[in-house]
């Protein structure tokens, strides 16, 4: 399983050293790692104030192992036939290690809810020689950062991007699709670097050393999903 922030091993978060965040998002066929195929990736480089070096995206035929639901077509707004045309995964995921480490080095994950991304992202690096990830974990994630930050008494009924988006006042045209989503959350990460820690939450001001955590309720993930995350991170950490 992958692990939460906290409960990296001491020695690799000790050692965790990085310069820039590469944010990612993906657009997926449906809610499964094993059983649904990627559609669309999109990568952003930032520094550690959030300001855009470069970004990387694409759409990605259908794995032909894999499924795509109908309704996820209709939620990304995306047509079966014009996937048919869109590059190959291995095009994809090679162009995708190449972008992540043009600084020269890996930078540290950051996305809205990493979780699922990250679960899919294990799977696609598997599928390809077991290409070791090209960033660092643990990684940063917004959307419980929101959740720390904003908690119940910002009046949102939930802190799905959109809904966080707007109460920062940020332009929400082009949600589901991987790059603009992308732009949302560091708009969102910019806001929230600028609060102060809720006095009722024991969360630093500072956003690069805020407390996260996934809750287990979220952490839906099959046993054997769990058992070749396990091996992926393990390797990454390793090196």
């Amino acid at each position: 399983m992958i692990q939460d922030n906290e409960e990296v091993s001491p020695q690799y978060h000790s050692n965790l050293s990085h310069d820039h965040y590469l944010f990612v998002d993906l657009e997926t066929g449906g809610l499964y790692p094993t059983k649904h195929s990627i559609l669309q990736i999109a990568a952003v480089i930032t520094d550690l104030d959030f300001k855009t070096q470069g970004f990387f995206m694409s759409y990605l035929k259908p794995h032909p192992e894999l499924e795509v639901t109908e309704y996820a077509l209709s939620i990304n707004q995306l047509k079966w036939d014009d996937l048919q045309n869109a590059p190959a995964e291995d095009t994809v995921v090679a162009a995708l290690h190449h972008f992540a480490l043009l600084r020269g080095h890996k930078g540290r994950f950051a996305g809205y809810n990493c979780q699922f991304d990250l679960e899919f992202l294990a799977l696609m690096w598997g599928r390809h020689n077991n290409i070791v990830p090209p960033y660092q974990v643990p990684w940063l994630d917004i959307y419980t950062c929101a959740k720390s930050k904003l908690g119940n008494k910002s009046g949102l009924p939930n802190f799905k991007l959109a809904s966080v988006a707007d109460y920062f006042g940020i332009n929400t045209a082009g949600a589901h699709d991987a790059l603009q989503d992308l732009f949302m959350t560091i708009e969102i990460a910019k806001q929230l670097k600028t609060m102060p820690a809720r006095e009722d939450k024991e969360v630093s001001g500072n956003l690069e050393t805020a407390r996260f955590s996934i809750h287990q309720q979220e952490l839906l993930v099959q046993a054997q999903r769990q058992e070749i995350l396990k091996e992926t991170y393990s390797e990454e950490i390793a090196n």
